[in-house]
C-alpha cells in the first residue's frame, strides 16, 4: 500500500510531504478541487476568519471542547 511520507530536515523538523503519484491520483478523484486549494483567500473569506477569531478572543468562555458537542 502506498503511503504519504513526511520529509524532515536534519534536525527532524517536518518540512514537506511526499505523495506517490498513484496515491495522488486517488486523492484527486476523491477531492476533485484539491489542486485549487493553494489559491489565495478572497477578502470576504479573510474578513470572515478575522471576525470569528475576534469573537473567540472577546468571548473565550464560549469555547467548548468538541467532544461536548456530541454529548446528548
Amino acid at each position: 500500500m502506498l503511503q504519504a511520507q513526511v520529509l524532515e530536515d536534519v534536525t527532524g523538523i517536518p518540512m514537506g510531504v511526499f505523495i506517490p503519484m498513484p496515491l495522488w491520483e486517488e486523492v484527486k478523484i476523491q477531492y476533485p478541487d484539491i489542486e485549487n486549494y493553494d489559491n489565495p483567500l478572497s477578502q470576504r473569506e479573510k474578513n470572515f476568519i478575522d471576525d470569528r477569531l475576534n469573537a473567540v478572543h472577546q468571548h473565550p468562555d464560549r469555547l467548548k471542547p468538541i467532544e461536548t458537542l456530541f454529548q446528548m
